[in-house]
Order: C-alpha cells, then structure tokens, then sequence
C-alpha cells in the first residue's frame, strides 16, 4: 500500500497454485486515516511452486504458507528450466477473498490461461487502444509533450471503472 498499511494477511495454496490475503490500505480512496480500506486478492500461477515463503514484518518464515501483521507478503519459486514463461491471473475486491476469486473464474478463466490466451489478451487490447487512437489527431508539439499527452489520454481512459464484484457485491 503506497501510504501505508495497518493490516495485511497472506497465504498460500500449493495444491491449488494461488495466493490470497488481503491488505487494509491507509488513506485510500476516501479513507481517513482512523478508517482504511481493504482490498482483497486472489491470484493464480500457471506452475507448481518449487519453493514458497511468507514474511510478516521484518520475520521472513521459509516454507510457511500464511503470514499476517501491518505489513506481510509472499514469494513463490519455479522451476523454468523447460518453460521460462510463468503466467499469473489475478484479482481484487473490496469485499471478500472468496468474491476476488470469483472475479478471476470469470473475467480471466483457467481456458485463457496459456501463452496463446495471454497473446490474444495483448491483441485485442491492442486494438482497443488503436480504436481509440483513430479517434483523435495530434499535430505539433516536442516529442516530450506528446509522450505526456498520451500518457495522461491513457489514464483517462482507465476510468471510470467497475468497484462492484462480478456478483453484484460491493463494499
């Protein structure tokens, strides 16, 4: 959490190649510094562990699968000596892990979760974003400003975005 956090937990499921927890965020979106607000996480990788930690503070514990404190987090190792590529799936809520899970099943299921699924992900983002290029003409200005310019075009088009879950929950 960039401004901090006053709670976090971690864990992760070998058998099921994920990592969950979640992280109460100071002064995020509106929150005052008494309140917070916590995200939740769910994410998938595309192979086994080959080795995994949780920390919790400054308390590194090799081999542990959860972790929890103002500040915990987690590491997986992998084996990619015949395949240097891990893919990882991940999502949010703000309302429960279990919801951020369901976010992932459905916006980014198992049968996109290949080399091939990721590549068609980049294409039709690409050609989202060209599609909103085509829309404007920009002449004139350093190179440095029209960098800057469809940089901030960019971040204009993040949002507004979707806070709700796939179910319709929201915090």
């Amino acid at each position: 959490a960039v401004n901090g956090a006053s709670a976090s937990s971690i864990q992760i499921d070998t058998a099921t190649r994920s990592i969950s927890g979640s992280v109460k965020c100071k002064l995020f979106c509106g929150s005052t510094a008494g309140g917070g607000t916590t995200i939740y996480f769910y994410a998938v990788f595309g192979q086994p562990f080959t080795a995994h930690s949780t920390w919790s503070g400054t308390a590194l514990t090799p081999g542990d699968t959860s972790g929890q404190g103002a500040a915990s987090g987690a590491y997986g190792a992998f084996d990619t000596t015949k395949n240097r590529t891990v893919l990882v799936r991940g999502s949010i809520s703000y309302v429960i892990v279990a919801n951020a899970k369901l976010n992932l099943e459905t916006d980014l299921p198992d049968s996109i979760a290949t080399p091939a699924g990721f590549n068609g992900i980049v294409s039709a983002d690409s050609t989202t974003w060209n599609l909103w290029l085509s829309r404007i003409e920009v002449t004139g200005g350093t190179t440095q400003e029209l960098e800057s310019f469809y940089s901030a075009m960019y971040h204009a088009l993040l949002f507004p975005s979707t806070c709700s879950d796939v179910n319709g929950q929201y915090m």
